[in-house]
């Protein structure tokens, strides 16, 4: 696992991660591998939403509009990464913060120029206001400069988990069950038995083959 970890001295049992990998098979992987006194992890989700990481924002021009899918995201943000980071990280008996989801830092951060976030449509990082922070805390270059990817690709993890769906189901299964491919019903099989899934109706099918 790559990323950069250090503990906070008035948080006892506290870590901060910022890591090169997201999704929840990485943070399952990471919660195993902390030591015993970890009580709390702060987490850098909402960094996106608000700051404008993903790549879709480049193309809208008008600033209003940019606030206006960047408001989406933030409001709808807990049905995408929220509700999976908070349920598998309970899990270890560890609680999970997102200092970024402060209402009172996302109503000051929102207030911003977009040029603090997305300097041009040709942004190839964006987030700029976080990575010159970053510069200036002395963040090593390559952290500060790595162009944002999403997590599938820039890990490697989509081909690994695709190859594993593949192993334990086939098409046929996957479109009778009422899915596009068996990558989306290995995913939900995995939620079910982790505990995560919140689709009843869904659970009550894919018991039936588990």
């Amino acid at each position: 696992h790559k990323g950069i970890g250090m503990k906070i001295k008035n948080l006892p049992g506290a870590w901060m991660l910022e890591t090169f990998r997201r999704g929840g098979v990485d943070i399952d992987k990471l919660m195993k591998q902390l030591p015993d006194d970890v009580e709390l992890m702060l987490s850098g989700q909402g960094g996106d939403e608000i700051f404008g990481g993903y790549a879709r924002y480049l193309n809208i021009d008008n600033e209003k509009e940019l606030e206006n899918a960047l408001w989406h995201d933030i409001w709808n943000i807990h049905e995408v990464n929220l509700e999976k980071d908070e349920l598998i990280v309970s899990n270890f008996g560890i609680s999970l913060r997102s200092p970024y989801l402060d209402l009172s830092f996302i109503s000051s951060s929102m207030n911003m120029p977009k040029e603090w976030k997305i300097s041009g449509k040709d942004d190839m990082l964006r987030k700029r206001i976080l990575r010159e922070l970053g510069k200036r805390m002395d963040v090593p270059k390559e952290v500060v400069e790595r162009p944002k990817k999403a997590v599938q690709y820039g890990s490697g993890i989509h081909k690994n988990v695709e190859r594993v769906a593949k192993e334990r189901f086939n098409r046929n299964m996957a479109k009778k069950l009422g899915y596009s491919g068996v990558l989306s019903l290995y995913i939900d099989c995995v939620a079910m038995e982790r505990g995560i899934l919140r689709d009843k109706k869904k659970e009550e099918r894919l018991r039936k083959i588990i």
